[in-house]
C-alpha cells in the first residue's frame, strides 16, 4: 500500500470513529460529565409557538455558557457571544424566536435566542453540545418511533440517571413546562404502580369523598391505557391520553351517566419494551 493510500485509509477511520463517538457518546472520545442537562424539547413548532429546549445547570456552581455551541459536527450554532450565567439549579430556554416564545410563556425569565438556530427535526435528531473549549458535554436525541402518541406535545427528560439519546429518558409531556421542573420525573422515572383511594367514594356532591384519586407510577420507556370497570366486565371509561400522575373520576360513564353503585375495577395496562403488564385495584362506590 502507498503512503497516500495509508493517509486515505487512516483518514477514513478518524473520520468514522469520530461519528461513532458523537453517536454513541463514548467519555473516552472527548464527552465529559458536565452540568449542563437537556431537560425538555419541542421541535414540533405551533403558529404561536417557535422551536425550544430548556437546559438545566444541574450542579451546585453557576455556569457561564459564553461560547458555546451546540448543533452537529458539521452544522454548529453558537449558543452566546457573551457571558450568560446559568446559576446553580438554574432552568433556561433556548428558542428560535424569543418574542414569539415569550408571548405565550411570558412567566419563562430566562429566555435565549442564538444568533443563528439550528431547526430540529419533527420526527428524529440528534443534538451535541460543546464547551468554550470544545469539550463535548451533552448529546440528546428523540425518535418519534419511541413513543405511542406524539402530536405537538413536549418531550420531557424524566431521567438525568441515564443517557439523553435514550428512549428510557424522555416521555411525551402531559403540557409544556418550559422554565420549571418537569412534573414527569416525579411519576415517570419509577417503576410501575397503581393506586385508588378513598374507599368507598361518594359521588353525592355532599363536599366529602365525592371524587376517586386514581394515581398511578411508570417506567419512562412504557405506555398504558387505564380503564375503570364494573363488577361485571362491563367498561365505564377509558381515562385520557397522555396519561397524568392522578386522575380524579366523578363516578361517570363515559356517556356522562352515573355509574352502577357497588364495586368496580381500576386496570392499568402497561406495554414497556414488548411486554405487557396489567395493574388492578379494587374499589367501592356508594351514593
Amino acid at each position: 500500500m502507498c503512503c497516500a493510500q495509508a493517509k486515505k485509509q487512516k483518514e477514513t477511520v478518524a473520520a468514522v470513529a469520530l461519528i461513532l463517538a458523537c453517536f454513541l457518546a463514548i467519555p473516552a472520545a472527548g464527552q465529559s460529565d458536565s452540568a449542563l442537562r437537556v431537560t425538555e424539547l419541542f421541535p414540533r413548532a405551533q403558529s404561536d409557538c417557535p422551536e425550544w429546549f430548556e437546559i438545566t445547570n444541574a450542579s451546585g456552581a453557576p455556569l457561564d455558557l459564553k461560547n458555546w455551541k451546540y448543533g452537529h459536527a458539521d452544522d454548529t450554532c453558537l449558543i452566546s457571544s457573551s457571558d450568560y450565567v446559568l446559576p446553580a439549579g438554574g432552568i433556561a430556554v433556548l428558542t428560535k424566536d424569543r418574542t414569539l416564545f415569550s408571548a405565550k410563556y411570558p412567566a419563562v425569565s430566562l429566555v435565549l435566542q442564538p444568533a443563528r438556530w439550528k431547526a430540529m427535526d419533527n420526527y428524529h435528531d440528534t443534538l451535541f453540545f460543546w464547551d468554550s473549549s470544545g469539550a463535548l458535554r451533552e448529546s440528546v436525541g428523540w425518535d418519534y418511533r419511541w413513543f405511542d402518541s406524539w402530536t405537538n406535545q413536549s418531550l420531557a427528560r424524566v431521567s438525568l440517571a441515564t443517557s439523553a439519546l435514550v428512549k428510557e429518558s424522555w416521555v411525551v409531556a402531559s403540557r409544556p413546562s418550559p422554565g420549571q421542573p418537569n412534573a414527569e420525573a416525579t411519576w415517570r422515572a419509577t417503576g410501575a404502580d397503581l393506586d385508588i383511594g378513598p374507599i368507598p367514594f361518594t359521588p353525592n356532591n355532599d363536599g366529602k369523598d365525592d371524587y376517586l384519586s386514581i394515581r398511578i407510577s411508570l417506567p419512562a420507556a412504557s405506555s398504558a391505557v387505564v380503564s375503570v370497570y364494573g363488577f361485571d366486565g362491563r367498561k365505564y371509561l377509558d381515562l385520557p391520553q397522555p396519561l397524568s400522575s392522578q386522575y380524579l373520576w366523578n363516578g361517570s360513564l363515559s356517556s356522562g351517566s352515573p355509574a352502577p353503585v357497588g364495586p368496580f375495577f381500576v386496570v392499568a395496562e402497561i406495554t414497556c419494551n414488548g411486554t405487557r403488564q396489567v395493574l388492578r385495584k379494587k374499589g367501592v362506590l356508594w351514593r
